[in-house]
C-alpha cells in the first residue's frame, strides 16, 4: 500500500519537481489566528509540513491506504475536490477546498452494508499538505491552532449540511441560485459585474450537488441567464449578477426583477 509520500511533487518555481516542505502558518496563515502575537513567530518557525501536488481529473485517494493511521490528515492548500458517493447509481457531491481537512484513510476495515462507491476528482488543481504526528504533536504547544482545525471540520460538515438543506428547496432554478450563492459564500469574489464563484463546475456537476438531472439543470440555468441572475463565463466559472437574498424568493416564469445590487459584504466594488 502507498502512502503520502507516493503523490506527485510539487513544482517549484524556477527549480525542478520535488517533494516539498513549507511553514504550515505561511501556507495557511488563517490557522493562526487565535495565537498571542508573541507565540506567532516560533509556531510559524516550528509547524513544518510535507507539501505535495495534486493533479487535475480523478484522484486515487486508495493510494494512501498505507499512511500511518494515527496522521491527523490532509490539509487542502489549493485546489478544489469534488468527493462524489454513489448509490444504486445515483450520486451526490461534495466540494472541498482550502483550507478543508481531508482524511482519505480509515481505520475501519468492515465493508459497510450498503454498497456506497467513493470517487474523487480534483476540478481545480493545486497542492495539499500532510498534517502527520509530528507536527500534530508540535501543535499541542500551540491549542490555538488545533482549534482552528477543529473549527475548520465544523465549517466543513455546517457547508454539506446546507447543501443537504438546498437540495431539498422546492423548483430547480431556485436550487441552482442558492447552490451557487452557498459557494460564493466560501470562495466568492466580489467583482464591478458581480460574483464571481471561481469554480468550473458542470452542469453535470451542478445536478448532482442539488439532486437534479443535467438537462434539467441545464434548462434552468438556461432561464436564469436570460433573467440575468447569473452567467457562465468563458473559463467555465460563474458570475452571480443578482443579490443573495433574491435566491430563496426567485420565481420562475414571472414578472422580471432588475438584479439590483448585492448587498452586505457581497455589495459590489469598482475596480474589484
Amino acid at each position: 500500500m502507498a502512502d503520502f509520500d507516493s503523490l506527485p511533487a510539487v513544482a517549484l518555481a524556477g527549480g525542478p519537481r520535488r517533494r516539498g516542505v513549507a511553514r504550515l502558518l505561511e501556507i495557511d496563515r488563517g490557522l493562526g489566528r487565535l495565537l498571542p502575537d508573541e507565540q506567532r513567530a516560533a509556531a510559524t518557525r516550528d509547524l513544518m509540513v510535507r507539501v505535495a501536488a495534486l493533479p487535475g481529473g480523478r484522484w486515487d485517494a486508495r493510494g494512501l491506504d498505507g499512511t500511518a493511521p494515527d496522521h491527523l490528515g490532509l490539509l487542502i492548500v489549493e485546489g478544489v475536490l469534488a468527493r462524489e458517493l454513489k448509490l444504486v447509481g445515483h450520486p451526490t457531491v461534495e466540494l472541498i477546498g482550502p483550507g478543508d481537512v481531508i482524511r482519505p484513510w480509515v481505520l475501519d476495515v468492515d465493508e459497510p452494508l450498503l454498497g456506497f462507491e467513493t470517487t474523487w476528482t480534483a476540478i481545480v488543481p493545486g497542492r495539499l499538505a500532510l498534517l502527520d504526528r509530528e507536527v500534530t504533536n508540535e501543535m499541542g504547544r500551540w491549542p490555538q491552532v488545533m482549534a482552528m482545525i477543529a473549527d475548520r471540520l465544523v465549517s466543513r460538515t455546517r457547508r454539506l449540511a446546507a447543501t443537504q438543506a438546498i437540495a431539498q428547496v422546492v423548483g430547480i432554478e431556485r436550487r441552482v441560485l442558492c447552490l451557487l450563492w452557498h459557494l460564493a459564500d466560501h470562495w466568492g469574489r466580489v467583482t464591478p459585474a458581480g460574483v464571481v464563484v471561481p469554480l468550473p463546475i458542470t452542469h453535470s456537476l451542478l445536478g448532482e450537488l442539488i439532486g437534479a438531472r443535467r438537462p434539467t439543470v441545464s434548462a434552468a440555468v438556461r432561464e436564469l441567464s436570460d433573467r440575468g441572475e447569473l452567467q457562465r463565463r468563458p473559463d467555465r466559472t460563474w458570475l452571480l449578477t443578482g443579490r443573495p437574498e433574491d435566491a430563496t424568493s426567485y420565481v420562475p416564469a414571472g414578472r422580471r426583477r432588475g438584479a439590483g445590487a448585492a448587498s452586505g459584504r457581497f455589495a459590489r466594488v469598482p475596480g474589484g
